[in-house]
């Protein structure tokens, strides 16, 4: 927690700031189980990718992907980017919410 006793001479942020600054605390707070799910699909996905796309790739072999890989990797895709935007939107309908 940052030390709010302003130093001599400094002026005390008004109600308003105070109130908006910790809103967005709070919902930072609030939202690590989503950051935290996040970054585990980003990591299941990148390991996913480098397996049926990137490896291949680099190695020089042409590897054909199957519909239920591609299926998996366009699930993994959709669900990354549905994540994101849900912890985007809830995260500025709490930030915005609590400081009003």
């Amino acid at each position: 927690m940052p030390n709010t006793i302003p130093a001599a001479g400094e002026a005390l942020p008004d109600a308003q700031t105070a109130n908006r600054r910790g809103a967005v605390e709070r919902a930072l707070l609030d939202l690590e189980g989503q950051i935290c799910d996040l970054y585990c699909m980003i990591h299941a996905s990148t390991m996913l990718f480098e397996r049926l796309v990137e490896k291949p790739l680099a190695d020089g072999t042409i590897n054909y992907i199957s519909s239920y890989e591609l299926d998996i990797i366009s699930f993994a895709w959709n669900n990354l980017a549905s994540r994101a935007s849900e912890l985007r939107r809830t995260f500025y309908a709490a930030a915005h919410s609590e400081g009003e």
